[in-house]
């Protein structure tokens, strides 16, 4: 009887952390917390490349596709961009790929991730600004970190 219960026991402890894992841009106990959540919102910036540095108010909101995009405002990067720049939301990162990015209609291209901290206020970016139209290409890496208001 008594192995009997500890078998029971076992069996009930492995079934009940044995869940399937969240939908592709879902977290949270139930599934229903979509991940791009936490990044939405007004931050205060400042970013760097080494030489100077660019303090500025950036928005993040949600995108219209799919449930992972997140748009941020054409602030990014100090101002350099003439529409929102897009974004991809996961559990802890938001990545900007350079194929969505162009800061104008040359050829300047973004690309980078930031990664936000365990309690949501803050963003540590690393990111590259490329200029394709000089040659040899400039290529300008950016550090920044965002505090949420």
């Amino acid at each position: 009887m008594k192995r009997n219960l500890l078998l029971i026991f076992f069996l009930v402890f492995i079934l009940s952390s044995c869940r399937t894992p969240c939908d592709n841009g879902y977290e949270g106990k139930r599934c229903d917390v979509p991940v791009r959540d936490k990044f939405m919102g007004i931050w205060n910036a400042n970013d760097s490349d080494g030489s100077a540095t660019f303090i500025y108010t950036d928005t993040i909101t949600s995108g219209t596709s799919e449930i992972t995009d997140v748009l941020i405002s054409k602030n990014f990067s100090g101002n350099r961009y003439f529409k929102t720049v897009k974004g991809t939301a996961t559990a802890n990162s938001i990545s900007i790929f350079p194929t969505d990015q162009k800061i104008d209609t040359g050829k300047i291209y973004a690309v980078g991730t930031g990664t936000i901290s365990s309690d949501s206020k803050t963003i540590n970016w690393n990111y590259t600004l490329t200029n394709k139209t000089d040659s040899p290409e400039v290529i300008i890496n950016y550090t920044g970190v965002w505090t949420k208001q």
